[in-house]
C-alpha cells in the first residue's frame, strides 16, 4: 500500500483498514506491486523471507474476502541493488 498522507496509523494492521476503505468505496479490483526485497531479503531470490510471504497472503486473502480481485505485478521497477549491480 502506498500510506497516503491521510493515513491516521500506519501499524501492521494499517494495510487491511486501506482494504476495508478500497471495499467501503465499492472497487472491484486491485492492483498492487510485489516487492523483491520483501520476498527476497538477500537480493539473489535463494533466501525467502516468510514474512513476506505472510504479508502478501494477508493481502491478497483480505482482499478476495472482501469481493475485490487482485492484479499483481511482479515487477515494477523494484529491481534488487545486488542484480543489478551484478547482471544490469
Amino acid at each position: 500500500m502506498q500510506n497516503p498522507n491521510f493515513r491516521l496509523k500506519v501499524e501492521e494492521d494499517a494495510d487491511v483498514e486501506d482494504i476495508d476503505l478500497i471495499a467501503k468505496l465499492g472497487f472491484d479490483a486491485y492492483r498492487f506491486s510485489i516487492s523483491w526485497s520483501r520476498i527476497f531479503s538477500d537480493g539473489l531470490g535463494t533466501k525467502i523471507n516468510d514474512e513476506g510471504i505472510t504479508f502478501y497472503n494477508n493481502i491478497i486473502n483480505s482482499l478476495l474476502e472482501r469481493g475485490i480481485q487482485p492484479y499483481v505485478t511482479l515487477y515494477h521497477w523494484d529491481l534488487p541493488l545486488h542484480l543489478h549491480e551484478t547482471m544490469g
